[in-house]
């Protein structure tokens, strides 16, 4: 009796809440931290049904899984709570199950914590990611837009000029006209890099044709190195997405085209691009060297294709066996139909 005196005190003491729970997933026990997290009296959580305020689309899966685990390790379960008050609370929650003398599953201790704050803070640090990460890309756009309309407008201005000097020294046949020549080539070749350059920063096709064109012109410009493909769905083609949905496809697909050039040896390039109301999918595919994409995991071009498609919510899934590679990231996105 002393023993589960101080037991019982112990379990109140928790800031974790605590309940009892038998094999219908009905309440027969609550802590006091477990009436604070969801707002009820102990007295109105006995007898209840646990899984009832929890999200009705996930509550049977849940109760399910929940309740029927009798051995093994314990798994945690997050769902949402709606208390009676309105408010949404996120909780996490671990069952492990309740033997008796005789060794039957007569129940589930369930101990439950609010994550709501971290959550949100979790959230709050997506959504700063997120900004950062586009706020870099207008930076290079606007870095981009600077070099074209300053350096580059003055290369091109520099390269006519030379032209015309050339011109009249062929005329001439003045013996500075193949120095002028060189020259003439350098200006052109300069021209040339900060086209690149500008390019690189950020590609001019995205912005004014869309994610459909400006894939079709990353994959366009290694036509001579690699047999490529291009597939966009009907529905890619027609709709625009949030910029900073498009500009980390983009680079997700232009890193994932990198990598298959420098180091895939691949002689077929796919770059597929699908959507459904909820998520648009990249693919990049190539008939290529496998790798093990464990050890490569922690290389900088895969975790900046994986920190892009993460900044947006989405995920990206790597796999790789001889003769396939593919890259995949998912994002999600808001069907306005």
């Amino acid at each position: 009796r002393e023993s589960e005196k101080r037991y019982r005190q112990l379990v109140e003491n928790l800031s974790e809440g605590i309940a009892a729970l038998d094999e219908n997933g009905i309440i027969t026990f609550a802590n006091s931290a477990l009436t604070r997290i969801v707002g009820e009296r102990a007295e109105g959580l006995i007898g209840g049904d646990f899984f009832g305020a929890t999200n009705e689309f996930q509550r049977e899966a849940f109760r399910r899984s929940f309740l029927e685990q009798r051995h093994g390790p314990e798994h945690v379960y997050q769902t949402n709570f709606v208390r009676e008050d309105g408010q949404l609370r996120h909780l996490s929650m671990q069952g492990s199950p309740i033997i008796d003398d005789d060794g039957n599953h007569i129940g589930t201790l369930a101990v439950i914590n609010d994550i709501t704050q971290r959550r949100k803070a979790e959230e709050s640090l997506k959504k700063a990611h997120r900004q950062l990460m586009y706020a870099g890309e207008q930076e290079r756009h606007a870095l981009a837009k600077d070099l074209h309309d300053s350096l580059g407008q003055q290369a091109v201005a520099m390269h006519l000029a030379v032209e015309g000097l050339l011109t009249r020294a062929k005329q001439a046949d003045d013996p500075y006209g193949r120095e002028l020549a060189r020259l003439s080539q350098a200006c052109e070749s300069l021209t040339e890099d900060i086209r690149n350059t500008c390019y690189g920063l950020y590609p001019p096709t995205l912005e004014t044709l869309g994610l459909c064109s400006a894939l079709r012109q990353l994959l366009r410009d290694n036509e001579q190195i690699i047999k490529t493909k291009v597939a966009c769905c009907e529905k890619c083609e027609d709709v625009r997405l949030a910029p900073d949905i498009e500009i980390a496809l983009f680079r997700i697909a232009q890193e994932a085209v990198s990598n298959v050039l420098r180091h895939g040896k691949a002689e077929h390039m796919e770059l597929d691009l699908d959507m459904d109301g909820t998520e648009v999918v990249l693919t990049v595919s190539d008939d290529g060297v496998d790798f093990d994409v464990e050890k490569t995991e922690t290389g900088l071009g895969l975790l900046s294709m994986r920190e892009r498609a993460n900044a947006v919510g989405g995920s990206l899934t790597i796999s790789s066996q001889p003769g396939r590679t593919s890259v995949v990231a998912r994002i999600p996105v808001v069907d306005e139909d």
